[in-house]
Parts: structure tokens; C-alpha cells; sequence
């Protein structure tokens, strides 16, 4: 072999090892603050039944190698592999184990979406138009906003900037007086997110997503699907109403403005529509930069999601692996083709 060969060859090789990188991420979400967490706390039964869930948990350890990933919880266990096609979800507590393949998904989709086009049309009388009868559903507005506040920190020996998005839902009743009290009901999500520059960890972690996503939805006919999702079968959330075209177009673009790995997010989810910045109604565990924007109460749950221990080390072969002694049992999709 020549010495260009042998070079040609070299960089491949190590394109490879590059591309194929072991990389890993922790992962810990947490409820911590909100009107439901404190009427959860304040009764002893539903304390003691929500104890687990009110304390800090380690959500996951994500870690991938080539065409494996494994996603590690406290009481189970995820195991994709890309060229095996299969999915295997291991249960520690009862040492049992499920194998699921691309196959078998992608058939349940097709399945799915059969389905859910015949309810549609037994939904539908024979002859008549959804778009031309009378309006009896709520009148909805959709709003989608990220603010750079400026503001940066420390988190986990990263510097990280603040990025504060905003979605908002109000539904008003198209038969109430405009001037009617009580006819309008917002939903507001808020959620303060910490940024760093992509980190070469995560990389690796979204280059796997997009390799599984393509070997995923191979051969998938998604037509129907996309036609539905437009509005025109009531199969989106905002399908057919006025305005939820614009709408999922300026969240598309406002989403577009975060770019980079999100080391802590903290998102408040509250019933009324947004307020000028009041200090007194942030929480305490959520600041923001001043003319901001916050809820006018107190919010209705908050939850606090933190990713740390971003790791290149060496990631032993046993991660994707079945332990000894576990069991094999039928999964859903088992059960669904029997």
C-alpha cells in the first residue's frame, strides 16, 4: 500500500473516531416551586404519596457510543442500538427486559394514523363543511417570544447567558359580550433558560438523534400526516383555527433565536395573562432581568431541570448490555400484533 493510501486511510480512521466519539450528559429535574407544590406539601397524605416526586431526582444519564445509546434512570433503563434496529428497556426493580424494533414502531404509526383518519371522517357527517358550520369553539390567540435579558452566570464551571421564552394561549368565548368579565382564559408558560456555546459532548448526542431519526422513519409514508398536521383533519392541537398557521411560524422562528447547549432550565407554568416585571410575584428561585415579563401570581407549578457532567470518557461495553439474570417479557407492540 502506498504512502497516500496509507495517509487517505489514517484520516478516515480517525474522521471515524471523531464522528463516533463516547460522550455522556447527567441530567436532574426537580418540582420546585408552584401553588400545586405547596397544596401537595401542606396535605400529610398526598405528601407522603408525592414524596419521591417532590424531592430531587437524577432524571437520566444519557450516554452514546457510536450506534448505541443508553439512557439510565433510577428504576430503569433505555438500550438503542441503530444497527441492531431494536430499542430494549430494562426494569431494575422487577429484573425484567422488553425488545421493541424500528419495525414494530413503524407499524404502529401506520396503524395509528388508520386510525385516527377513520375517526375522523366517522366524526365528519357525509356533505358538510367544519369550515362553514357556526362557531361554537373558544376564539384562540397563540404568542411565542425569547428575550435575551444580558444577564450571565456560572453554572457547573460554565458561563452561561440567559434566555427567557414566553408562550402564550388565550382562549376567549366567541358568544360572550367583548366587554363581557371572565370570558377570556390565558395560559402562560415561562421558562428562564441558561446557555452555553454547543458543546462537543452534546454533538455527538444530537448527531445519534439524527441518525436514529432517519433510520426511524425509513420508508415512512408521512403524507397524511403532514396534511393533518396543516389543519386540515383536526389532528393538530391548533389545527383549523384562525391564526395557529402564523402562530406555529413565529414560534418556529422565535425557537430558532436559542442556540447552543441548555445547561439549567426553569420553567413556570401559570392561569393569568402576563404582567409588567413585579419582583414580588417572580420566584425566588427564577429571577429576571428587569422589564421583563412574569405572571401576575404566584404560578401554578415550576419545575427546574439542570444538565451537568458532560463527559468524553470511555464508556464501558455492559451499559448496553442485558445484566444476567433478567427476563425476557412481551412488550406493548408484542401484545398489540397478538
Amino acid at each position: 500500500m502506498n504512502t497516500c493510501k496509507v495517509a487517505t486511510l489514517g484520516i478516515i480512521v480517525l474522521a471515524g473516531q471523531l464522528v463516533f466519539a463516547d460522550a455522556s450528559y447527567q441530567s436532574t429535574s426537580q418540582m420546585t416551586g408552584g401553588v400545586l407544590q405547596d397544596a401537595l406539601k401542606s396535605n400529610p397524605f398526598t405528601a407522603r404519596l408525592m414524596k419521591n416526586k417532590l424531592a430531587p431526582i437524577t432524571t437520566t444519564i444519557t450516554m452514546v457510543h457510536g450506534n448505541q445509546k443508553a439512557v439510565v434512570n433510577k428504576d430503569s433503563t433505555e438500550i438503542i442500538d441503530l444497527d441492531k434496529e431494536t430499542i430494549i428497556r430494562l426494569d431494575t426493580g422487577k429484573k425484567t427486559y422488553t425488545v421493541v424494533t424500528f419495525a414494530q414502531m413503524r407499524q404502529a404509526m401506520a396503524k395509528q394514523m388508520e386510525q385516527a383518519q377513520a375517526q375522523t371522517k366517522q366524526a365528519q357527517p357525509p356533505g358538510t363543511d367544519p369550515k362553514q358550520q357556526p362557531g361554537t369553539d373558544p376564539k384562540m390567540t397563540f404568542e411565542a417570544s425569547v428575550k435575551n435579558t444580558g444577564m450571565t452566570k456560572v453554572i457547573n464551571g460554565l458561563t452561561a447567558q440567559e434566555q427567557v421564552i414566553t408562550l402564550q394561549m388565550r382562549a376567549t368565548d366567541a358568544n360572550a359580550p367583548a366587554s363581557g368579565a371572565g370570558n377570556t382564559v390565558a395560559l402562560v408558560v415561562t421558562t428562564d433558560v441558561w446557555i452555553v456555546p454547543d458543546l462537543p459532548e452534546m454533538k455527538e448526542i444530537q448527531d445519534f438523534a439524527v441518525r436514529m431519526g432517519q433510520k426511524m422513519m425509513a420508508g415512512v409514508d408521512l403524507s397524511a400526516f403532514t396534511a393533518r398536521a396543516s389543519g386540515s383533519g383536526n389532528a393538530s392541537p391548533f389545527g383549523g383555527r384562525p391564526g395557529s398557521a402564523e402562530a406555529m411560524a413565529q414560534m418556529v422562528k422565535e425557537m430558532a433565536k436559542l442556540k447552543g447547549t441548555h445547561v439549567l432550565e426553569i420553567t413556570s407554568m401559570g392561569g393569568t395573562a402576563p404582567a409588567e416585571s413585579n419582583p414580588a410575584a417572580t420566584p425566588a428561585t427564577s429571577p429576571a432581568a428587569a422589564g421583563t415579563q412574569t405572571t401576575a401570581s404566584a404560578p401554578l407549578m415550576q419545575m427546574t431541570v439542570q444538565m451537568s457532567n458532560f463527559s468524553h470518557e470511555t464508556i464501558p461495553s455492559s451499559v448496553f448490555e442485558v445484566p444476567s439474570g433478567y427476563k425476557k417479557v412481551d412488550s406493548p407492540y408484542d401484545r398489540m400484533s397478538k
